[in-house]
């Protein structure tokens, strides 16, 4: 069995190119394929014929467990660029079971030069630019950072817009962070 951690539509892309590979290869060489997902919506997203798709946040014990038990031969790392915890764990997990480790990378696209482009090091670093720049804010970051925008003391008085994936989970912290309704963009990206 083939192990795809994904979290981008770039794992599910490869996920349902392998799944169509090995349903025309014969039942004595073909490799099951689990693809592992955080949420449920992206098991939604991830569902693909001859894919079997499970939601969870893994342990490097549960790794190795799965491992053994589904007698897994290969992990492919397609989780998000910036899931550097997850990536660690499969790696030592792989090392820790002797099996191959692969990781997917998208391309990385080169920005051209622009006078509005700003770098910042963290999320923290980007609410303290934002603050001084406009009025309004539209952060396309995510869930997982907003409370270091909301919570800035750069942003204060400042209307602060999110786009966060459409789920209730999302939308709940969102509304716990004090976010204003017409301020959340529940769209996917």
């Amino acid at each position: 069995m083939i192990w795809i951690i994904s979290g981008t539509q770039d794992g599910r892309e490869i996920g349902a190119k392998l799944a169509d590979r090995e349903i025309n290869k014969s039942p004595e060489k073909r490799q099951e394929i689990l693809m592992t997902v955080v949420s449920q919506y992206g098991k939604v997203l991830a569902a693909h014929k001859g894919i079997d798709v499970e939601v969870g946040r893994f342990k490097q014990e549960d790794m190795v467990r799965i491992i053994k038990e589904k007698h897994i031969i290969l992990i492919l790392d397609a989780s998000h660029p910036y899931a550097a915890i997850v990536s660690e764990t499969a790696r030592s997990a792989c090392k820790e079971a002797g099996i191959d480790y692969v990781r997917f990378e998208r391309p990385e696209i080169s920005l051209p030069y622009y006078d509005k482009l700003y770098h910042a090091k963290d999320e923290f670093e980007a609410a303290g630019m934002a603050g001084k720049l406009g009025k309004s804010v539209l952060l396309t970051t995510g869930s997982k950072t907003l409370s270091a925008f909301v919570h800035s003391e750069a942003l204060k008085g400042k209307k602060i817009w999110a786009r966060v994936l459409p789920v209730s989970g999302v939308i709940k912290l969102c509304e716990n962070l004090g976010m204003k309704a017409k301020h959340i963009l529940a769209i996917q990206g």
